[in-house]
This record gives structure tokens, sequence and C-alpha cells, in this order.
């Protein structure tokens, strides 16, 4: 077993040397015509473009002459290296699993040296920056820091903080984008220029228009699986089901009424009595003080103008009351037919037992 870590430990060193040189570019092109177009029929940039070739870098040559002479073999137990990632001259680094654990062992070797010494202790995923001098880590419990590859470090070290960090999606056009983008790499990458045979272009426009009728991130997976399928190649696996719902809900406030469209704008046609007195069951709009009327219109919501090409009530997004922090609220500008008004309304956190108590007896 030793024997066999050597030599491992060795072809682990020579693939290093190997890659480090930078071999000679081998420029391969593929002749993939058509215009693409995306699920509403517009032209997508770049999409049809016949890849260009890479110059190759002149001034950059690997000896071959000799150069098994000039492979060294690197002290190293035999264990399940991994991750190996080339540092500043001289070092490398490589990942092996903490007995006992899921975590990683990050060691640094030094080969002026001719051994390794540990860098970082349970970490999941590392990367090291271009110019060599920081590192990227990420650890169990969603922890990433960044640190500089000088000196060993400890887990919390550089702590980047992430908790806060929201983004705000279109799923339909990050699916599309995501579709493309798959497509596209095959188109670049696949080890056959000629694509096993298959028209890709030809293959992209027979999948698109099935894009629209995606309603989950697992269609979109499906999707792209089968797209891939049309190149009939063992080992081309779709391995991740990518960003799935399971995020936080939103709390939407609600208004307590019926509202429809007229005239591009939109329009109160019923208000359900609550019961004020209680918070749970409170009518928003029905609250005293609260001068609104079924067929008033609402023009906008905290200043913003509404356009009923939007959701109505994404303007309401973490906006319901709840009883730790009872002064959220919106700004509503209402017409009727009496003037223009506005008003501050305190939203309700439920809508369905209004409706259903409005249709108990005596209840409206």
């Amino acid at each position: 077993m030793r024997k066999i870590g050597n030599i491992i430990s060795s072809l682990i060193l020579f693939v290093l040397i190997i890659f480090s040189a930078n071999a000679e570019a081998q420029t391969t092109t593929s002749t993939i015509e058509g215009t693409i177009t995306d699920a509403n029929g517009a032209a997508i940039a770049g999409a049809d473009e016949t890849p260009k070739p890479k110059p190759a870098n002149e001034g950059v040559r690997i000896d071959f002459d000799g150069i098994r002479q000039r492979i060294i073999s690197v002290k190293a137990l035999p264990a399940d290296y991994s991750n190996l990632a080339a540092g500043s001259a001289g070092t490398f680094f490589y990942t092996e699993p903490i007995p006992g654990t899921v975590t990683l062992r990050l060691q640094k070797f030094m080969v002026a040296a001719n051994s390794a010494v540990p860098f970082m202790e349970g970490i999941s995923t590392y990367t090291i920056s271009a110019d060599k001098k920081k590192l990227l880590y990420g650890a169990r419990g969603g922890r990433w820091g960044i640190i500089g590859t000088d000196a060993p470090k400890k887990v919390g070290e550089g702590m980047l903080n992430v908790a806060e960090l929201e983004m705000k999606v279109d799923p339909r056009a990050e699916w599309e984008n995501i579709f493309r983008e798959t497509w596209r790499i095959q188109r670049e990458f696949f080890y056959d220029p000629k694509m096993q045979g298959a028209d890709w272009n030809a293959i992209y426009k027979k999948y698109l228009p099935m894009l629209k009728y995606a309603g989950h991130r697992a269609d979109l997976g499906y999707l792209i699986a089968q797209m891939g399928g049309e190149l009939t190649v063992g080992h081309s696996y779709l391995t991740d089901e990518g960003d799935v719902p399971g995020e936080d809900p939103v709390s939407v406030g609600m208004l307590g009424a019926d509202i429809e469209t007229e005239d591009g704008k939109y329009k109160i046609i019923r208000i359900y009595n609550g019961e004020n007195w209680n918070p749970e069951l409170r009518s928003p709009l029905s609250s005293p003080g609260i001068d609104v009327k079924e067929g008033d219109f609402i023009l906008e919501v905290n200043g913003k103008p509404l356009d009923t090409a939007t959701n109505f009530y994404s303007h309401f997004e973490n906006t319901a009351i709840v009883l730790k922090n009872p002064n959220r609220f919106r700004q509503m500008k209402c017409r009727n037919t009496r003037s223009l008004i506005r008003r501050t309304i305190i939203l309700s956190r439920k809508d369905t037992e209004l409706w259903f108590k409005s249709k108990a007896p005596g209840f409206r």
C-alpha cells in the first residue's frame, strides 16, 4: 500500500507539473449555424455564433525530452486525497477526509521541503484566487470565509456575513437563461465537434417552446435532461436538482376586499366586515376612520402608482400585521365619487376567515 501511495503521489505531482506549465493551446471549432430564438421569438445573442478560435500562447512550451527524469516522489501517506489546486510558486493544496466526520482537512504541500502541513481543519470546500494569495473556504452551517494562503488558519477566520443576503428572482427568466446556458456549454465543450451527428441548433429549437410550460424547477431539470439525451452519449448526467422552492414564505397583507380591474385601474367591488375588536379578524377597510367605500378605485400604494399589468398583491409583500410588530402598514391613495383621499391602512394576515364569516347568516 505504501508503494501504491507513493506512485499516486508521484502522479499527482506529475499532473501538477504538466498543468502548471499550461500546455500549448489546441484550437477546435464547431460549425453550428442558424438563428436561435427565445420563447417569444426574439433572437438570442450569441446562440448562433460559431465559437471563435482561441489564440495560441506562443510563449508557453513544454519540454517533453527527458520529462520522465523530472518526476519526483512526494512524501505523502496513502490516503483519500482530492481537490488538488496549485498555490503560490512551489506549493499546492489538497484535501483529505477527517475520520469520523463529514468534513475535510486542507493540506498545503511545499515542494522544497517535500512535506505537507495541515492548513485548515473542518472545511467542506475551497477555492484559491488567481494570484494565489487568497483562499475562499466553505464550512458546515453555511459559513464562508476569505483568508490568506501564507500561513495555517482556523475555520471562523475571515468570516463573511452572508446571513442577510437576499435576491429577488424571476424564476422564468432565470430558467430561460439556465436552459440556454446548458445548451451552450454542451456546444462549446462536448468532446465531439460534430455533436454525435446531432443538429444541436435544431434540438435547441425543438425543446425551447416547451420551456414556457415549466411550472417548477424540476420541470426545467427534466427538460434539460431530455435535450441532453439527444446526444445519445453515456456518462452525461444532470446531477443536481438546482434551486428548488424552500425559502421562508413571504407574508402578504390582505385588504379584506374583493378587487377587480376596470379601465386599467383596480376597483373595490366588495368590502368584508370583520370583528375589528379582534386582532385576528380585523377588516382593514371597514376599520373606524377609514373612509373607503365599495366602488372606489385604488390608485397607488405607498406613493407608487398601480399598474394592472403587475400583480396587485405584490405591492403588499411583507406588510401583514403580526402581534409582535403591529406597526407595519401601507398608505393607499384612493379615488371615490367624492374626492381623492389618502389613507394609512393596517393590513391583515387573514382574508379567508373574513370570507367564510361573510357567508354566515347576519354577517356581511
